[in-house]
């Protein structure tokens, strides 16, 4: 067990520089561990950052995956590889969309500073 020599005024001293680091990293990995569970992705892009918000969608009459997949890309996304994604997160393989079907989406949000 370490010792603290207290100084003249019977404070404690302050953690040393090593502990310090370790609070900060526990944090941020806390701070990070956070974002992913939530769902929200954080990824900086100098002063930008986009979020990615999961959320459900309900078919509507008419509605495609190309068509939902048109409205929830992003402009450097391939549309097929938005398609792909919804698929594969709502396990559409083989599967007819309906209307009152229920999706789970994913929007990004981007943040300037």
């Amino acid at each position: 067990m370490k010792q603290y020599h207290q100084n003249h005024s019977g404070a404690r001293p302050r953690p040393s520089k090593k502990r310090s680091q370790k609070f900060r990293l526990l944090f941020l990995l806390l701070l990070l561990s956070t974002a992913i569970i939530t769902g929200g992705v954080l990824k900086p892009f100098g002063a930008r950052a986009e979020f990615k918000e999961r959320y459900e969608y309900t078919v509507m009459s008419g509605d495609t995956l190309w068509s939902i997949a048109q409205n929830i890309r992003t402009e450097d996304q391939d549309i097929r590889d938005t398609v792909a994604l919804i698929v594969e997160e709502n396990g559409l393989e083989g599967k007819t969309l309906n209307p009152g079907d229920k999706l789970i989406l994913y929007r990004s949000i981007h943040l300037e500073e």
